[in-house]
């Protein structure tokens, strides 16, 4: 599965509240973003092991994807830093 690149872009509405002066990616837009990659390969969609290592400001960000056993790994990456990772059933 090829790498995908995601912008979150900081002029959204949505970073007025989360959070005012230091606007931080929601994780609801991570986990979002993972399932629409899967889509195509995942009719349902189980997450585990899911950490949130640090926090996403709004940038562009690469979404990793590879087969694991039965089920999907995940990593959200910038600059070589790892912002969130992930598995998924």
């Amino acid at each position: 599965m090829p790498d995908t690149a995601v912008l979150f872009d900081a002029s959204d509405k949505i970073y007025e509240d989360h959070f005012p002066g230091y606007p931080v990616v929601p994780g609801s837009f991570v986990l979002q973003t993972v399932i629409e990659i899967l889509q195509a390969e995942k009719k349902t969609i189980s997450f585990r092991n899911v950490r949130f290592r640090k926090f996403m400001e709004p940038d562009s960000y690469q979404f990793l994807v590879s087969k694991s056993g039965e089920g999907w790994k995940f990593k959200v990456m910038k600059n070589g830093e790892k912002y969130v990772t992930g598995e998924v059933e």
